[in-house]
């Protein structure tokens, strides 16, 4: 899945998004790029960071599918990611219907597949 994030507001946090993007689009990368990839996207996401919550959707994806050398697939973070995502606060005006719903397809899919389980009183703790 292709998707085209909105651009961040925040200089700083538009820079950490061309690193990471720059990283994960390089052609050899290696297992110290692909956690700084990590690294940088987590730093977006954080709420008591820059909250660039659309850093979210290219975290689970990473996730879901692994990037090779050094993420491997694992289906609860990318559950987790997508979860994060579309229980911000935020979501459901900044970001398009599109992305959203693929966002909560990909959620389904993985739980119907067995990738992702959630306890009940854990859900969107």
């Amino acid at each position: 899945m292709e998707v085209r994030l909105p651009r961040p507001s925040d200089p700083a946090a538009l820079s950490r998004l061309v690193s990471a993007q720059q990283i994960l689009c390089s052609r050899c990368v290696s297992e110290d790029d692909c956690e700084q990839a990590v690294r940088l996207l987590e730093e977006l996401a954080e709420e008591s960071g820059f909250n660039y919550f659309p850093a979210l959707l290219t975290l689970a994806s990473l996730y879901e599918s692994g990037f090779e050398p050094a993420i491997s697939q694992d289906g609860q973070k990318a559950s987790d990611c997508y979860l994060r995502l579309l229980t911000h606060k935020d979501a459901a005006t900044g970001l398009g219907a599109d992305m959203l719903d693929e966002a909560a397809t990909q959620l389904c899919s993985l739980v119907k597949d067995g990738k992702a389980k959630f306890e009940e009183a854990g859900v969107g703790s």
